[in-house]
């Protein structure tokens, strides 16, 4: 645990030395961290490329706390930490992790529900209703404790200390949400209430450059040259999106229930066939890597939905976040019958797969459901869907 910053401190030494003053709990081998600003110690580990702080961050700063305002939690479980507080606090040579630099530390640990395991520590887990699985194996070395939460949502409590952990990344997203990382049974990347206080691991290294965020330029578009329409396009990530569902008119489309105004709002339905070819110079439709890389970037398929989806019409309390200004509406879908599924509740978007492939693919969004879906279906010439294409 990080030492009282009451006490003696030592005089920093380098992160590859070994101490023989080190407290309990310390081996004798093991790689450590010390903060220059108050000559805090902390475990670090390697974790694939990856060198990570093996404790929570216990630096005071404005707008960081003890759980319960206990200065022992503080000692156990290190300070919770507002976003804004968060984005700074890591000590020179570390900094907070922006949903690449935790998407990748997950994928080395085999996904959300085995990372979980991995990084949990393997006492101090409550096993419960809450939290079943209860302590984790720490085979990773990252020992996450159930440090909880500061919820800034109504009247400041604190919750979740023994079922749960929070930790910060620095992918921002509104000026309200920034994306954050919950740890119980299962590890999941989400947006997150930005006044909320979590704990932060930082990890070795400069900065980042952010190229993950949205860049949401209202001034971006995309002219279709056959038609005249534009189109607002997104940069996510690496690739460049139209932001909005295609509306250029061939022989077989058509609005959805046949009225015009919905072409104008929610973009036209293709067949397979015609989705294939019908992107503009310069544009195609995205096949499913394309797809999965989007995803990824939005914390996986099981949250990414509510990030996709736009901010309002979307059927009960279905809407989503458009955290990235992809801005899925829901378009519904032609279905292979001739008829028209229910308005409001679905989005559907067509992939490309090659055209001896038997099946075809498409990503489905749904309104009362924050994840997205990658389907496959028989080829079938009735079935019409919506088209976003990706940029060459």
């Amino acid at each position: 645990m990080p030492s009282d910053s009451s006490a003696v401190i030592p005089a920093p030494v380098p992160e590859s030395d070994t101490l023989s003053w080190l407290p309990d709990g310390y081996s004798d081998t093991m790689k450590f961290v010390t903060d220059p600003r108050d000559g805090q110690v902390y475990k670090t580990v390697n974790i694939g490329k990856q060198t990570w702080m093996a404790e929570n961050l216990n630096y005071e700063t404005e707008n960081s706390y003890c759980y319960d305002d206990r200065m022992s939690n503080c000692l156990q479980y290190g300070r919770l930490y507002t976003w804004n507080a968060a984005i700074e606090a890591c000590p020179a040579g570390y900094h907070l992790p922006d949903t690449v630099e935790w998407n990748t530390l997950i994928d080395e640990l085999g996904g959300v529900t085995a990372a979980a395991l991995s990084l949990k520590s393997k006492l101090g887990w409550y096993i419960d209703w809450r939290s079943p699985h209860g302590n984790g194996s720490d085979s990773s070395g990252f020992s996450g404790l159930p440090a909880g939460m500061r919820n800034d949502e109504g009247d400041s409590v604190y919750l979740g200390m023994g079922n749960s952990a929070f930790f910060w990344s620095s992918t921002d997203i509104i000026s309200s949400f920034a994306y954050g990382m919950s740890l119980d049974n299962n590890f999941i990347l989400d947006e997150r209430l930005k006044k909320n206080a979590y704990s932060i691991r930082c990890v070795k290294g400069e900065k980042r450059e952010n190229d993950v965020v949205s860049s949401k330029l209202m001034g971006d578009f995309l002219t279709d040259s056959r038609d005249g329409q534009s189109y607002k396009i997104v940069k996510i990530g690496t690739q460049t999106w139209m932001a909005q569902n295609l509306n250029y008119e061939t022989e077989n489309s058509d609005c959805f229930n046949d009225r015009a105004v919905n072409c104008a709002e929610y973009g036209r339905l293709y067949t397979w066939n015609e989705a294939m070819k019908v992107c503009p110079a310069g544009y195609h439709l995205p096949d499913t890597v394309e797809w999965k890389t989007l995803f990824a970037i939005m914390g996986g398929q099981a949250v990414a939905g509510k990030s996709l989806k736009s901010q309002t019409g979307w059927l009960g309390n279905g809407n989503g976040m458009d955290s990235f200004g992809f801005n899925a509406l829901p378009a519904g879908e032609k279905e292979f019958f001739g008829g028209y599924g229910v308005g409001d509740k679905y989005a559907y978007f067509w992939s490309f797969v090659p055209e001896d492939s038997a099946q075809v693919y498409y990503t489905q969004l749904i309104s009362n459901r924050d994840d997205v879906k990658l389907l496959d279906d028989q080829k079938n010439e009735m079935r019409k869907l919506s088209v976003r294409c990706v940029k060459d």
